[in-house]
């Protein structure tokens, strides 16, 4: 039995919830995307680490698309935010997307783009 359990920890990939994108901007910062469990990533600007936690929207083999959309009652925010990660071309994309206003109709949403690779 001892041997049994012993192969499973051996064959099972431990990593598989471990996914970490480094994502480089055009003004030479760098952010970090780490997954923190199963449907979900934490972001770190030059080692500096949000509170936010980020939601899996969509996956595939092309695609990984993540944000903080379905969290703005418990965040207070006037705005949400989406990263699109290009899995085959290593391209990133961030956008922020800031809610209207009734008072304001002003909108301001802000967009980076950058490179981005998976880190091992």
């Amino acid at each position: 039995m001892k041997r049994y359990i012993f192969f499973l920890l051996l064959i099972y990939n431990f990593s598989i919830n471990a996914e970490t994108y480094k994502c480089e901007l055009k003004n030479n910062q760098n952010i970090v995307f780490d997954r923190s469990g199963h449907s979900h990533f934490k972001k770190c600007i030059d080692k500096i680490c949000d509170e936010n936690i980020y939601s899996i929207i969509h996956l595939d083999e092309k695609f990984l698309i993540f944000g903080n959309m379905n969290r703005q009652n418990e965040m207070q925010s006037n705005y949400f935010q989406i990263f699109i990660i290009n899995k085959e071309t290593q391209s990133f994309l961030d956008t922020k997307i800031k809610l209207p206003k009734i008072k304001n109709i002003k909108n301001d949403n802000e967009t980076l783009i950058g490179n981005c690779f998976i880190v091992d």
